[in-house]
């Protein structure tokens, strides 16, 4: 591989030409064929690929690298990763003709896959028509239901503490089976403040669905709720909550 512009010069100790050699340089094919190498101002190399060259890497990859493949039509191109950090991101743009196209590739589910162990890597999953599958809130692993039945005026636990976790609430449904409506005070402490107020008619149904997941205070606290201590009042509790650190 020598400098374009100094092959005459490339056998001296010191070519004539060494200031102005250009950010360009070739390599030479078994066929005898120039191949042009880019270089850029930080020293980094590129190589222009033509269709039906192969090129193959094998590299360790530092944490928080960005891998970049291209392929040009015809042309066959990868990457193999002796090592590869769990936030590594490998990007691959394919280019037929003059129109560029990025893929991302997943897997078909028409079936559930086998659940996988906790920090094992996984293929994204799409349905039979390509649409990306995705979970609203949290994966069903760090999903909690709530159930309260109250019938007197004392705060009650909702839902217990986890350490370490906030237990951010998505969904509340009240159901008054008294003959006079009824607030529902819910907090995210025990013996807090009041997160929100719920009013549930007589002998019906009221809910709170929150636009994004309320957000717990802080971390380890119980939910609990509250009523006003009227006779013959019961009120039936479902929640459901998201964890979240």
């Amino acid at each position: 591989m020598y400098a374009l512009g100094c092959a005459e010069n490339r056998n001296q100790n010191r070519p004539s030409c060494i200031n102005k050699l250009p950010n360009l340089i070739h390599g030479q094919d078994p066929g005898g064929a120039l191949r042009p190498v880019q270089v850029d101002d930080n020293g980094n190399l590129s190589v222009d690929i033509v269709s039906g060259v192969s090129v193959s890497t094998t590299t360790d990859i530092a944490a928080g690298t960005l891998i970049q493949t291209l392929q040009l039509s015809g042309a066959v191109d990868s990457v193999a990763v002796n090592s590869i950090a769990a936030d590594q991101l490998i990007q691959v743009r394919q280019v037929s003709g003059s129109a560029d196209s990025s893929e991302v590739s997943g897997v078909a589910r028409t079936t559930n896959p086998t659940a996988a162990s906790d920090a094992a890597s996984v293929k994204a999953s799409f349905d039979d028509l390509g649409r990306q599958v995705i979970t609203p809130y949290q994966v069903r692993d760090l999903v909690s239901t709530a159930y309260l039945s109250l019938s007197t005026g004392t705060e009650t636990t909702l839902l217990s503490a986890v350490a370490g976790v906030f237990l951010d609430c998505v969904q509340i449904v009240c159901a008054n089976q008294s003959d006079a409506a009824v607030d529902v005070d819910f907090r995210s402490v025990t013996a807090g403040n009041v997160e929100f107020s719920i009013t549930v008619p007589a002998d019906a149904t009221a809910g709170f669905v929150p636009s994004v997941p309320w957000p717990q205070g802080n971390t380890g606290n119980n939910w609990t709720a509250d009523i006003a201590d009227i006779t013959g009042t019961t009120v039936n509790i479902n929640a459901l909550f998201v964890r979240n650190i």
